[in-house]
């Protein structure tokens, strides 16, 4: 369903339009199982694509036939007839906005938080660091908004680097090891890592890398919903002033982040 914009019509993904891309889920909505589509519908698509036929009449406007490419033609008329089975045609044609999502968003609105989310910290030398909670300005790569989940979520765009204040209690003179998380949604499998740094007080009043430890942390596909990076190990003392999350220059996609999740390795040293 289109829950925001203008309908089915007028939407494009890349050069497929919305009507071709409507018409490809009411044909897998009215399919037994996935393998159906593949069985019953991509053959006549393959033999198209065998003899070189062009498919853009079906990408432009998905709504006329083209004697020079037959078998995509037979392939779309088949999904027409396939369609006419799916349950959700007829609801779907007209284009009604989704109430269950515009609801959730209406509720979302009406209890916007305003203020950021607080830094916890356990007994046992764990430390959970709320992503709005950043000391880094917002900009057009740093967007700090409402989360469906509750609190506020900050995403982070290529090339931007969110800092987060270290507070002196909250660490031991000693050196400890701390297991790192960060919570995070991600939309495109071809993410790689992030660079968390933890920076000393030095380092963060002068702008400068003296005192400066630096680690990849790996990114999880996590299709858009929240999840956990991988663990690892960083180690932290009083003498640090902050920790940084930075995109790597050459990564070209943006995620969002939730919280940062730091528990104290047992038996660390002295």
């Amino acid at each position: 369903m289109v829950c925001l914009g203008a309908g089915f019509p007028y939407a494009w993904w890349e050069d497929m339009c919305g009507l071709d891309f409507l018409l490809q889920t009411q044909v897998r909505a009215s399919l037994p199982t996935p393998v159906a589509y593949l069985q019953q519908v991509l053959p006549l698509e393959w033999l198209a694509k065998y003899h070189g036929e062009s498919n853009s009449f079906i990408l432009k406007d998905c709504t006329y036939f083209d004697p020079a490419s037959p078998w995509y033609s037979l392939s779309l008329a088949h999904r027409q007839l396939l369609a006419k089975g799916s349950a959700n045609t007829r609801r779907i044609s007209h284009y009604p906005r989704s109430e269950h999502t515009v609801s959730k968003i209406s509720r979302v609105l009406s209890n916007l938080p305003q203020n950021p989310g607080r830094v916890t910290v356990c007994n046992g030398g764990g430390i959970t660091i709320p992503a709005d909670t950043t000391t880094t300005n917002p900009s057009d790569d740093v967007l700090i908004m409402p989360s469906f989940t509750g609190g506020r979520q900050v995403f982070l765009g290529k090339d931007a680097t969110l800092e987060f204040a270290l507070e002196k209690h909250w660490l031991a003179p000693v050196t400890r090891t701390y297991h790192v998380t960060v919570k995070v949604a991600t939309a495109h499998a071809k993410d790689t890592g992030l660079r968390l740094k933890v920076l000393s007080k030095n380092a963060v009043s002068r702008r400068h890398d003296d005192g400066e430890l630096s680690y990849i942390l790996p990114l999880p596909y996590t299709k858009a919903l929240w999840g956990e990076t991988q663990s690892i190990e960083i180690s932290l003392n009083s003498t640090y002033g902050a920790i940084s999350l930075q995109r790597e220059w050459t990564e070209m996609y943006g995620i969002s982040i939730k919280e940062i999740r730091l528990q104290l390795c047992p038996d660390t040293g002295n």
